[in-house]
């Protein structure tokens, strides 16, 4: 599930939730499903993010973001999101932040919430965090 289609109308690389144009131009050129898959990959990363700021009372220190970056010309997005686990007085590893995948692997994330729920805090609790 990739939303690859470039929006003509207003340049966008992908089509962009939200975007009036991006939209418009999905619905003109039959491009809606790729229009739909923006949205849901939009929608699943607002609700990662909200069920984080959720678990910050039972986990403090823990966030949510990115590692990578968004190439334009030709368009490449290399991003891996991650829940980041707190790790005072050293440098970070692989094992402080539990991996979700590229964007496009924000809805399958968001379906397995539980069993990431439980690698979160599985690593939390595995080392000192405060």
């Amino acid at each position: 599930m990739k939303a690859i289609a470039t929006c003509l109308a207003c340049y966008h690389n992908v089509y962009t939730p939200n975007c009036d144009a991006c939209y418009s131009h999905a619905r003109q050129t039959g491009q809606m499903y790729h229009y739909g898959v923006a949205v849901q990959i939009a929608n699943a990363d607002k609700e990662i993010s909200a069920k984080v700021d959720e678990l910050k009372a039972e986990l403090p220190g823990i966030t949510y973001g990115y590692i990578g970056n968004i190439e334009i010309g030709p368009y490449r997005d290399d991003r891996s999101f991650r829940i980041f686990l707190p790790h005072p007085g050293r440098v970070g590893t692989y094992r402080d932040s539990v991996a979700l995948g590229s964007i496009d692997d924000l809805p399958i994330a968001l379906a397995k919430w539980a069993s990431i729920l439980t690698t979160v805090r599985l690593r939390y609790a595995s080392e000192p965090r405060q």
